[in-house]
């Protein structure tokens, strides 16, 4: 487990790394497609392992389903898809790690995998003169 946190906080420290003064917009999209990408290695073995155990749970399944939608996202990163992932998916799986059975530790690297994801993905959007407007996560089952 402790490899496993040192591996999610270098994810995070390398997302918090000094940005030079003017990134380009490619070097931007590449390192939120980086980002997403690290996440999703971090956030999907979890969530394979506890959907064989808990294959009825409401909340582990919207949390999958968000999970695909973000990772799937690496692939064509635009302005739409990041606004949708900073403004939904990200917030809503943020909320759901809380209310799946895993250890206190697991929910912690989950969070910081797409905490990094999501300062990755907004500082790409304020290059590209996006708008970053939070949102409240929707519809998560309690």
């Amino acid at each position: 487990m402790k490899k496993f946190l040192m591996f999610v906080m270098a994810i995070f420290m390398a997302s918090c790394a000094n940005i030079p003064q003017s990134p380009s917009l490619d070097t931007l999209a590449a390192n939120a497609k980086s980002q997403i990408a690290q996440a999703c290695m971090v956030v999907q073995p979890t969530l394979v392992d506890l959907k064989v155990s808990l294959p009825t749970d409401p909340n582990l399944a919207l949390l999958v389903s968000s999970n695909a939608q973000l990772c799937a996202a690496a692939s064509s990163l635009d302005p739409v898809n990041a606004q949708t992932l900073i403004n939904t998916l990200i917030p809503q799986a943020l909320t759901l790690v809380d209310l799946i059975p895993v250890d206190p530790g697991t929910k912690i690297a989950i969070r910081i995998a797409l905490g990094a994801a999501s300062v990755a993905i907004s500082n790409w959007l304020m290059v590209y003169n996006q708008p970053v407007t939070p949102a409240s996560a929707p519809g998560v089952a309690k």
